[in-house]
């Protein structure tokens, strides 16, 4: 199983609790009747190639006792949850933590009440979306050993949805449209792998308290995300901020994006918190976050751009489905451009390429932030004014190239430091890209640049700055044709 790319699944109940290690197995002294104990549920994905989104909304996630008797529910009644699985690819991002009776369980049920698949293969020049079909809307899942929940320890459950095997093909490996979810559960201490940890964390701002009774916090902020309930995010003196000075500056309705942790209070504690754009769902003002399918240009300079959306943060969901096409128009007057905070921290072997941002740098394939501003009414196709946009990491599925004009390139010095060519495995991208690594770019499944020249084509997950370059230029040993598409590494995590 791989348990890579995990994320928080349950959306939440309470964001209260304790949150440390996991829970014990089966066989331990039940705990005292009554008395309650945390859950959290985790969930990731081994990603598949073309899929694009993978949308599945569960009605009911519940834990039987091992016992018998009445399942204890982690959705609260008429609650529902959706998951993009296909977005878990190397983030983390928590979604709840879950309050139920203390007790030992062995089985984890799932109600779903539909999926729906974007995908995008070699025979279109545009995604495809559709409702998926499932063999059935019920799915139990053993817990083997059983698990304790106990009122003195957080209990963690790591769901896994294996897309390479869920997403049916046919004899030609085209998409069906059949889904067969094939998930692996597995208990799994809180904070090992890095589970505790927060990457990408969106939403608008809903109030923010400055003051706090409890030391370890200076204040507080609530957080509408993309889906799910509001979240309580607190801040330290520790936290950084960008886009404003202190937390005194958010307003209510600011777009913001966090990264942090969950401490050991169990609440949600920012490590930095950067603010972008005010929204305003009444006015049609929301942050569009997806992936760009084609590029209008006038003297080098995007003036249009078609945006497959993926997310939208306020909800103007009557406005733009989820994964239909807006074109937004770049005003050279107006339209302001920027990266996330924590991709530049991270991307500090490259300054000189890509902190600097413009419509010159937006291309194809690229996963943006776009705060626009669309109609309030009207028909399809959705036209909108891109307002600010936001570069940031994005992952990108691929093997490595085999030939062509883009050499594999390792520096003498540091056998991390250089480049080769990606051949993507989704059409939305361009047919190949150079991907230019660093000394700090992290390997996983191998060892470093060199262990390429014998790895033959396995699938590679490449996490990184993904732009459109139109100057030539030299970095890192690796040189570049423009135009051309470069993705700055920051990981690169061999699957297969």
């Amino acid at each position: 199983m791989h348990k890579q790319f995990l994320a928080m699944l349950a959306l939440g109940l309470v964001l209260g609790f304790q949150f440390g290690c996991g829970g014990s197995s089966g066989g331990s002294t039940p705990p005292p009747s009554g008395s309650t104990g945390t859950v959290a549920l985790y969930g990731g994905d081994v990603p598949a190639c073309g899929i694009t989104s993978l949308n599945m909304t569960f009605t009911g996630i519940t834990l039987t006792p091992s016992t018998g008797g009445t399942p204890v529910s982690i959705l609260s009644s008429g609650q529902s949850l959706t998951v993009d699985f296909a977005s878990l690819m190397d983030s983390n991002a928590p979604l709840a933590l879950a309050s139920v009776a203390a007790g030992t369980y062995s089985q984890l049920n799932l109600t779903l009440s539909g999926a729906q698949l974007t995908y995008w293969n070699s025979t279109t020049s545009a995604p495809t979306t559709l409702t998926a079909t499932l063999p059935s809307l019920s799915i139990a899942l053993s817990l083997s050993p059983t698990v304790t929940v106990a009122s003195t320890t957080p209990t963690a459950l790591a769901l896994d949805l294996n897309m390479l095997s869920s997403i049916l093909v046919d004899t030609s490996s085209q998409v069906t449209g059949s889904v067969n979810p094939q998930f692996t559960l597995t208990q799994t201490a809180v904070g090992d792998n890095g589970f505790a940890s927060i990457e990408d964390l969106r939403g608008v701002v809903s109030s923010v308290t400055t003051s706090s009774t409890q030391s370890a916090y200076t204040g507080s902020l609530v957080l509408a995300p993309a889906t799910g309930p509001n979240l309580t995010v607190y801040v330290s003196s520790s936290t950084t901020y960008a886009g404003v000075t202190s937390l005194s500056g958010l307003t209510s309705g600011t777009f913001v994006q966090i990264a942090g942790t969950i401490d050991s209070k169990g609440n949600l504690l920012a490590s930095a918190v950067q603010a972008e754009e005010a929204e305003n769902a009444s006015n049609g003002q929301a942050a569009f976050r997806g992936v760009v399918t084609s590029v209008t240009r006038s003297s080098g300079s995007a003036t249009q751009f078609k945006l497959l959306v993926q997310e939208e943060i306020p909800d103007v969901h009557t406005l733009v489905p989820l994964q239909s096409v807006v074109t937004f128009t770049i005003a050279s007057s107006s339209t302001t451009f920027g990266i996330a905070s924590q991709a530049q921290s991270r991307n500090a072997d490259f300054p000189n390429y890509i902190f600097s941002f413009g419509a010159e740098q937006v291309g194809v394939g690229q996963l943006l932030v776009v705060h626009g501003q669309v109609p309030t009414s009207g028909s399809s196709p959705v036209t909108g004014q891109a307002r600010a946009i936001y570069f940031g990491e994005q992952p990108i599925l691929g093997t490595l190239q085999t030939g062509g004009t883009t050499p594999l390139v390792v520096n003498g010095a540091n056998s991390k430091i250089g480049g080769f060519g990606l051949t993507p495995c989704s059409g939305i991208y361009p047919t190949v890209f150079t991907a230019i690594t660093g000394a700090d770019t992290t390997f996983t499944g191998l060892t470093d640049l060199n262990s390429l020249r014998t790895a033959g084509t396995p699938l590679l997950l490449l996490k990184g700055v993904f732009l459109y370059q139109q100057s030539p230029g030299t970095v890192n040993s690796v040189t570049w044709v423009p135009p051309t598409s470069l993705q700055f590494v920051t990981g690169v995590h061999q699957l297969q």
